[in-house]
């Protein structure tokens, strides 16, 4: 680690906006330094100052959350923007749809949001606009749809998808009843959960 800092410490100086941004990351994690929000901070600043555009999601991250000092949400939501245009980030899709419905209670506005993020491969934005086909917010209530979703998510690796996909075969929403493929689902569930238990308390 005191190599990488060293290196990436030479980067910066020659005005590389990614050792900029790895430089704020070692900031944020503690790796090799003590945690330093303002350090970090200033590195995301200057990362996309050069023109890392990656360094965008992370540092609306600190508007979002106030580390630069005070919240500024509409900084954030300008800076998830360009994450998104720039640097193709579904986790910035996914704060966008939050902060849709949090400020404005605009789920249509969300549901697209949620979709990019789908569209991008991000498991949990597949998650969430099943959610919403099934539960019709933002968007008509769809039960295909909605289970075509869990289905992505789910051979996506996300777990909750799992188990919402072994009831849509159980019941026949979105699909004919399958206990069979119900079954595969439930148990597919249950051992990613012991997974995630097993990973959290090592």
């Amino acid at each position: 680690m005191e190599m990488a800092f060293e290196w990436f410490n030479k980067g910066a100086e020659l005005g590389s906006g990614k050792a900029m941004y790895n430089l704020g990351m070692m900031y944020k994690k503690g790796d090799f330094v003590q945690k330093d929000d303002k350090k970090k901070f200033a590195w995301y600043e200057n990362a996309l100052r050069n023109h890392y555009e990656e360094a965008a999601y992370d540092l609306g991250v600190c508007y979002l959350n106030g580390e630069n000092g005070s919240k500024d949400p509409a900084k954030a939501r300008e800076l998830f923007v360009r994450a998104n245009n720039n640097a193709n980030s579904a986790e910035a899709c996914i704060n966008l749809a939050a902060m849709a419905v949090n400020e404005r209670n605009d789920w249509a506005e969300a549901f697209d949001w949620q979709m990019a993020a789908a569209s991008k491969g991000h498991a949990i934005g597949m998650r969430r606009v099943a959610i919403m086909y099934k539960e019709g917010k933002g968007v008509g209530v769809n039960p295909k749809e909605a289970m075509g979703w869990f289905l992505k998510a789910a051979q996506a690796g996300d777990v909750p998808s799992m188990g919402h996909l072994a009831n849509c075969y159980k019941t026949g929403f979105g699909t004919e009843k399958n206990p069979e493929s119900a079954t595969t689902w439930e148990i597919k569930a249950m051992q990613g959960q012991v997974v995630a238990q097993g990973a959290h308390f090592k």
